[in-house]
């Protein structure tokens, strides 16, 4: 055998070669893109139905709130809210939603490469 396919060790034989290091690199980067993004979508590579639903459901607000006329976001709904900002364009409340499925759907197929 040629020894650029085996090497002898003493803990047993190392099989080498160019297959085996396309191997231990493909498992390395395979390794590392489980562990930072193995719970994250990544837009590119998502399908759209999966991408839409994740963006209708990060456009859900966390808070009670105003929209104001000029797009300003405010945490306030009482009296004087969004005075410095044309005024208020809508009122929402904590688990409504920003976009509606649709607009979701539609962004989603601009990110993804995915059909």
């Amino acid at each position: 055998m040629n020894s650029n396919h085996l090497l002898n060790t003493k803990k047993g034989v190392i099989i080498e070669g160019s297959w085996f290091s396309w191997l231990k690199i493909i498992l390395f980067y395979s390794t590392i893109i489980f562990i930072f993004f193995h719970d994250s979508i990544i837009p590119k590579f998502t399908p759209v139905s999966t991408l839409a639903h994740k963006i209708h459901e990060n456009s859900r607000y966390k808070f009670n709130g105003a929209r104001c006329i000029d797009g300003w976001i405010s945490k306030s709904q009482g009296e004087g809210t969004c005075s410095y900002h044309s005024g208020v364009n809508y009122y929402f409340y904590e688990g409504e939603y920003a976009k509606d499925l649709d607009e979701c759907y539609e962004e989603a197929k601009k990110l993804s490469w995915l059909k």
